[in-house]
């Protein structure tokens, strides 16, 4: 049986993973926009890639997600969204010279797919 103490730290590693890895990617992407004249386009780049890290955020602290299996998951995809997210935003993974900003674009509309995806698994698996 699993000990609810461990279940807490995971839950816990997970809010740090998602806080670090939303601080890092905004971090980046004010760096990517710098030169960008126009600050609703910046403050607009912002809010997209913070959005699934605030899905992220509320979804972990939610208690909807009674089941263990179901958090463990959660948890799961949000470190893992929260780790790869900084790392693409960063570049390293792009050949020298590439443009980053559609990875501004297209890295939070993957993890919006991701989260919509569990959320409706986790909805036909109540029925």
């Amino acid at each position: 049986m699993e000990n609810p103490t461990s279940h807490n730290i995971f839950q816990k590693a997970a809010l740090a993973t998602v806080i670090v890895g939303a601080v890092i990617s905004l971090i980046l992407v004010i760096d990517a926009g710098q030169n960008n004249k126009s600050i609703i386009l910046r403050l607009l780049f912002m809010g997209w890639v913070l959005s699934p890290f605030v899905a992220f955020v509320a979804a972990n602290v939610s208690k909807r997600w009674v089941f263990k299996v179901r958090a463990v998951v959660l948890y799961w995809l949000t470190i893992i969204i929260a780790v790869a997210s900084p790392v693409i935003y960063s570049g390293v993974l792009s050949p020298p010279g590439a443009k980053l900003t559609p990875l501004f674009l297209f890295v939070p509309l993957f993890a919006w797919t991701i989260i919509t995806i569990f959320i409706v698994a986790v909805s036909k698996s109540r029925r």
